[in-house]
């Protein structure tokens, strides 16, 4: 899957484990709930405009906002949790 493009896809739920996501596009993917565990060469700068949950709900809590995260490796939940854009979290959808 190295360079493919997932932009504007609704990827709820997929399973990217073990894939190699070198150069993989995820710009305004909905990614909820997605596994990317054991995922290689995918970096939280590829997920920067990625985004989970349902565009259409506002008001969202913080514990929607957590249940809706994707799955990482813990390599890779650093790298987003040390993110100056992601800052830990995909943001909801808008």
């Amino acid at each position: 899957m190295e360079g493919a493009n997932f932009s504007d896809a609704g990827l709820q739920g997929a399973d990217f484990s073990g894939a190699i996501l070198k150069d993989a596009n995820f710009a305004r993917a909905v990614i909820s709930r997605t596994s990317f565990k054991g995922a290689q060469q995918l970096t939280a700068k590829q997920l920067k405009t990625a985004c989970v949950g349902d565009r259409h709900k506002t008001n969202v809590t913080p514990e929607e906002l957590k249940s809706e995260q994707p799955y990482f490796s813990p390599a890779l939940r650093k790298e987003i949790e040390n993110n100056t854009v992601l800052k830990g979290n995909i943001p909801w959808c808008k």
